[in-house]
């Protein structure tokens, strides 16, 4: 039964290796037919040019030692013009081999790259993009295990392959001489290479040690960066942390080196195994070719050429890199396929399909070509068709929508607590609804729940009637311009940033009225005077790391976020959703924006969330969210008399501005 075992669980691990092979080697058809067909001609070259240049080695001694001497350069020469050519192609293969392998492994990891992104935008929900799971494979798929990406390993694959037939071929040639040596030097080579692998590259060797080590690699490189960095300086230098930190250095980099220093003695005590192999597979060969020729039951050129093929197929025992970069590799490969399995099917636009890669427009390729230069960043546009700016702004419906939050339930995973539990709650077309409550009510959720990028587990959400479960996110996120809590920094010019609040951007001519939405923009997000402050005005690069760009404060990225929002409602969204848009700015400014938005916003839905109730008091309606629930709800003199959780929060935080608080 032990042997039915063994050899049910070796034929199994045979047939999963070559799944693996089959996987790596099918990737290579992103690297397209011209760049594979040259990456595999040459790697044939390089099989065929060590077993042409052993022949013709052969022959050239047998054309000099045989016959008569006289005619020996007359035999020689054609020989040697032979052999000059196959060492021109080769030297031309081995040269074309790097850039080769190079421009396949961009491919490939740039057709992956390009699928997961697809799918991210067009799948996956954000609730499940943040999940750790789907985050480590994405970083797996697209940065590679231990920068060995999936293009990398399917490059280091076919080398493999080509290796292997390195060995079959040189072997067949030897079988010439003697079939039993061949077969028996052939069975040794593979045997010593896989061993070597074990021990060095396979899921017990150094590398895979080293690779699980780099928690405490990276441990120690974050204290080594405090130690002698500039942004933890001060605080070191005042606490007199130095001391400390060296020696918390010096503890994690030898709780890394230990274990790979007892890793590499125990792989190194091991090689005799390897030396004993090789051994094995040398001495008969050699021994059994210098027999035949001091025999001289071979030629001379038959002794040469069976010796050059014998150290050709010796050589390919040797481990290069390829074993690490494939082992390591196929841990990205299997991330890229679990997030092909999980998010490849769904319905709405075909993500198991190709990503289609529209051409860059004018305007891109312009940015593009001048970035190159001034190494500048770069906005590139998303996978697919995008609407132009004369459809986004035509496509605005009548009116905004009437939104209902019906017994919605909603918590995040693994909390154990509901945020909501049976919300209701209605946003009437046009309306400036103000959402405010205590910390932790619940009203960054809802801006998510409102903007699609969460879904609710009980109850649903509709607009004009339609559930958003069963709507075209996309179509929604068109009418929809949000400013977070914390909006993303986006490393390009103040105008880059703002006209990214329209889908069609950029566009060689976006529209007449463009330049007049954009500033409007500006004015309403109280962001003017910070243009009209930065050395290229809207041009300005909103990032330091970039030539002539500038680093900005928190409150200032605010309006910079505001005023993507607002341009966005100017080029066709009707319901603008602002989660603690101004928490940066003082109360007078944070009031004043509020004000010029409310007064601004007509025929559009405002939803504006703040923890200070002093700034929302002019809105339509003020909604208090408490326990997951609306506990109130009614404009700023309802809320005051009815002399609830508002109205105390209202006073008390008046209190907390005008004077102290038992005043």
């Amino acid at each position: 039964m032990t042997g039915t075992g063994d050899s049910v669980s070796l034929s199994g691990g045979v047939a999963r290796r070559l799944a693996q092979t089959a996987e790596l080697l099918g990737l290579l058809r992103h690297a397209g037919a011209a760049a594979l067909a040259g990456l595999v001609a040459v790697a044939l070259a390089q099989v065929v040019a060590p077993l042409a240049m052993a022949y013709l080695i052969g022959a050239l001694v047998a054309a000099l030692a045989d016959g008569d001497p006289s005619g020996a350069f007359g035999r020689a020469l054609g020989l040697l013009w032979t052999f000059a050519g196959v060492m021109v192609a080769a030297h031309a293969a081995s040269a074309l081999d790097r850039p080769l392998r190079e421009l396949v492994v961009r491919r490939v990891d740039g057709a992956v790259r390009t699928e997961l992104r697809h799918l991210a935008l067009t799948a996956a929900t954000p609730a499940e993009l943040a999940e750790p799971d789907v985050q480590g494979d994405m970083e797996l798929a697209t940065k590679g295990y231990s920068s060995h990406t999936p293009g990398a390993a399917a490059t280091a694959q076919l080398m493999l392959v080509f290796r292997t037939l390195t060995a079959v071929a040189a072997a067949a040639v030897l079988a010439t001489f003697s079939w039993w040596v061949a077969l028996l030097t052939l069975v040794l080579v593979l045997a010593q290479h896989s061993l070597m692998r074990r021990q060095w590259a396979g899921a017990s060797g150094v590398r895979t040690l080293a690779v699980r080590l780099r928690p405490l690699q990276r441990r120690a490189e974050h204290l080594a960066d405090a130690t002698s960095g500039a942004a933890a300086g001060k605080e070191v230098r005042i606490f007199g942390l130095g001391p400390w930190l060296v020696t918390q250095f010096e503890r994690a980099a030898l709780a890394r080196l230990a274990p790979l220093w007892r890793k590499r003695m125990s792989v190194m005590g091991q090689q005799w195994l390897v030396f004993g192999i090789c051994a094995l597979a040398t001495v008969p060969a050699f021994v059994a070719i210098a027999v035949a020729g001091a025999d001289r039951t071979i030629s001379v050129a038959a002794l040469v050429l069976h010796l050059r093929v014998t150290i050709l197929l010796l050589s390919t025992a040797s481990l290069g890199m390829e074993p690490f970069i494939v082992d390591f590799g196929r841990v990205s490969v299997a991330a890229h396929r679990r997030l092909v399995e999980r998010f490849g099917g769904r319905q709405g636009e075909p993500c198991g399909a190709e990503p289609r890669l529209t051409e860059p427009r004018p305007a891109e390729r312009r940015a593009v070509e001048r970035c190159a230069v001034e190494r500048c960043p770069v906005v590139a546009g998303p996978a697919g068709r995008r609407p132009d700016a004369a459809e986004r702004v035509g496509r605005r419906p009548a009116r905004p929508p009437l939104i209902r939050f019906d017994g919605v339930g909603f918590g995040y995973p693994n909390t154990g607590r509901d945020v909501f539990d049976g919300l209701d709650l209605e946003i009437r077309p046009g309306e400036k609804l103000a959402v405010v409550g205590l910390n932790g009510a619940g009203k960054s959720s809802l801006v998510r729940l409102l903007t699609g990028l969460e879904s609710p587990s009980r109850g649903r959400i509709t607009a004009d009637g339609v559930d958003l479960a069963s709507t075209d996110m996309r179509r929604w996120w068109r009418r929809v311009a949000v400013v977070f809590q914390s909006p993303v920094h986006f490393g390009l010019s103040v105008e880059d940033n703002v006209r990214l609040g329209d889908g069609a951007y950029p566009d060689p001519d976006p529209g007449a009225d463009d330049d007049a939405a954009f500033d409007r923009a500006l004015d309403r997000a109280g962001a003017r005077d910070l243009v009209s402050a930065l050395p290229q005005g809207a041009a300005t690069v909103l990032s330091a790391r970039f030539p002539g760009g500038v680093d900005i404060s928190g409150g200032q990225w605010q309006k910079i976020a505001l005023a993507r929002a607002l341009y966005a409602a100017d080029r066709g969204a009707d319901v603008v959703v602002l989660d603690e848009p101004t928490a940066h700015l003082d109360v007078q400014a944070e009031l004043e924006v509020f004000r010029t938005l409310i007064e601004t916003m007509e025929g559009r839905t405002l939803v504006l969330v703040s923890h200070r109730f002093a700034t929302v008091r002019h809105a339509d309606r003020i909604v208090v969210l408490a326990e997951g629930r609306i506990a109130e709800q009614g404009t700023h003199a309802e809320l005051m008399d009815l002399d609830g959780d508002y109205a105390h929060w209202y006073r008390l935080q008046a209190r907390l501005v005008t004077g102290p608080v038992g005043t």
